[in-house]
């Protein structure tokens, strides 16, 4: 499968060495440019690159809107993509909504569910973890179903990329559940308040500077998710 390689190893299981091929992910690196001007590196998975610069653009609070670009080119041979955006003043980078009120617990965990069967249905959904793992997938829900899916070698370069998705759909994420595969840091936190996402939701235990964040924005932060059981870090 595209993004990853099939390399040689060495397998041990009870007691025995055998020699077989496991799929490892793939590093990519994309180098961003934002009006002709170096802006970041990222390191990721070489798909979906387009909703990754939109989502990165937005979150880290470049642009406000997906309609503020005015150009977004990618060359995947060279590693490299563009970004031009529209003349005038920009919108104020510093106000963002309230996020709406979090969501009931129990479907929360419906969303985990449906989250880590989305993640493991590869004939269906053709996601990329089921076939080697070392990726992270991100979800936004709402209306009690699964909105959007994107996966990626980085949590943050996921989460990036179901917001940039989200934006390109022209679709408001105020009051949506932003679930990830992986901890919830202040970085990742970050991100959900810049979609004004209500929740945020991990089988991963967050950092205590996510937890921070999380109650002074007002988002409901839940992790250590198994099965039907949680931990309420916000709410």
């Amino acid at each position: 499968m595209e993004g990853f390689t099939d390399l040689p190893v060495t397998l041990y299981s009870d007691g025995r060495l055998e020699t077989g091929s496991e799929p490892v992910v793939e590093e990519y690196t994309l180098t961003l440019h934002v009006n002709d001007v170096p802006f970041t590196t990222f390191l990721c998975t070489k798909r979906d690159l387009n909703l990754l610069v939109v989502g990165y653009l937005l979150t880290e609070g470049a642009i406000v809107s997906a309609n503020e670009i005015k150009m977004l080119s990618v060359n995947e041979t060279r590693g490299a993509a563009s970004v031009w955006l529209r003349d005038g003043p920009q919108a104020e980078r510093s106000l963002i909504r309230p996020p709406k009120r979090p969501l009931d617990l129990n479907v929360v965990l419906d969303y985990m569910a449906e989250f880590r069967a989305h993640a493991e249905c590869a004939r269906t959904e053709h996601t990329l973890f089921p076939h080697g793992g070392g990726v992270h997938g991100a979800a936004l829900c709402a209306q009690h179903e699964l909105v959007l899916y994107h996966e990626d070698l980085g949590r943050h370069n996921a989460v990036d990329k179901v917001i940039g998705d989200a934006a390109l759909r022209e679709l408001d994420t105020s009051g949506m559940a932003l679930l990830t595969s992986g901890r919830p840091s202040s970085a990742l936190l970050q991100k959900a308040a810049a979609c004004r996402a209500a929740l945020v939701a991990s089988s991963a235990v967050p950092t205590r500077q996510a937890v921070q964040i999380a109650r002074k924005r007002g988002i409901a932060l839940i992790g250590a998710v198994d099965g039907r059981k949680c931990v309420v870090y916000c709410s």
